[in-house]
């Protein structure tokens, strides 16, 4: 709720500082990239028939450098394939990682293409035993330091 006191003398005053407090503003406070990003959103997007956004990925030009993730991302499956080992489920694990694989959202790589310079996703496992259909999936974490 909003209150104005006002006197007749400023009552014109007050009336067009609450037009302009209930306007929209005209000009744009994106940065310049954010402006390409939002553009490439509008040119791209399509909704399909479940209702589901779908955005093509936009290629930057000129890509920051990742740091190299190889020995974390190692070291993470490594202490992951331990402990589903201990609890009897590598298994289910390894068919779910299949099913990546099978449906091409990722690719096994090669000893040759651990010495390229890649990023790899760490993954970790999430279990749940009231799960009707699939107990044990991979979590790919993008943002792991």
């Amino acid at each position: 709720m909003f209150q104005i006191h006002t006197s007749e003398d400023n009552l014109q005053q007050d009336l067009s500082f609450l037009w302009e407090l209930d306007c929209t503003p005209e000009q744009s406070h994106l940065c310049p990239e954010d402006e390409e990003v939002t553009q490439h959103f509008l040119d791209t997007y399509k909704i399909d028939m479940d209702g589901r956004y779908i955005v093509k990925l936009r290629r930057i030009s000129n890509p920051p450098v990742l740091w190299s993730s190889q020995n974390l991302a190692m070291t993470r499956f490594l202490q992951n394939e331990r402990s589903l080992s201990r609890k009897g489920k590598s298994a289910e694990f390894n068919k779910a990682l299949s099913e990546y694989t099978q449906l091409q959202h990722a690719e096994d790589v090669t000893e040759q293409q651990m010495t390229s310079p890649y990023y790899y996703l760490l993954v970790h496992s999430v279990y749940k035993q009231s799960s009707a259909t699939t107990k044990v999936w991979p979590v790919f974490d993008a943002s792991a330091p």
